[in-house]
């Protein structure tokens, strides 16, 4: 059985690489509580991080992705409490690192070599150059 359930934030927005942490109380501290994605069940991994402290219970969605939008699940005892997670992408404003330091515009001569280069903020950030 749930603890102030009405007074549980159920709506998340997050921005992808961000942690999301979903969380309730139950009424026994040792009750057993099951978490599930669109129905399907949650154990603890890289990506989800299930935790149990007192009565208090925490799902932690670990630098969520946009596949891991969707409806979250806490069930105890038959009892279910809801979660709505949306992901959205990084604003490309957010994405760059140093931006007033970059040379915008280079002038080469023919045949020479030129070197481009930019730095993200996020060090598993997906690049494409475009000509």
């Amino acid at each position: 059985m749930f603890t102030n359930k009405e007074k549980v934030q159920k709506d998340f927005k997050a921005v992808a690489s961000e942690d999301v942490s979903l969380s309730c109380e139950v009424a026994q501290a040792k009750a057993d509580v099951k978490w599930f994605k669109d129905g399907k069940l949650i154990t603890s991994s890289k990506k989800f991080k299930v935790e149990a402290e007192g009565r208090s219970r925490r799902l932690v969605v670990q630098q969520v992705e946009k596949k891991d939008g969707g409806k979250y699940t806490c069930e105890v005892d038959g009892q279910k409490l809801t979660f709505k997670v949306a992901v959205a992408d990084r604003d490309a404003e957010e994405m760059f690192a140093n931006k007033e330091k970059i040379q915008k515009d280079i002038k080469a001569v023919a045949s020479e070599t030129v070197s481009l280069s930019c730095e993200v903020a996020q060090a598993k950030s997906d690049i494409k150059w475009f000509k």
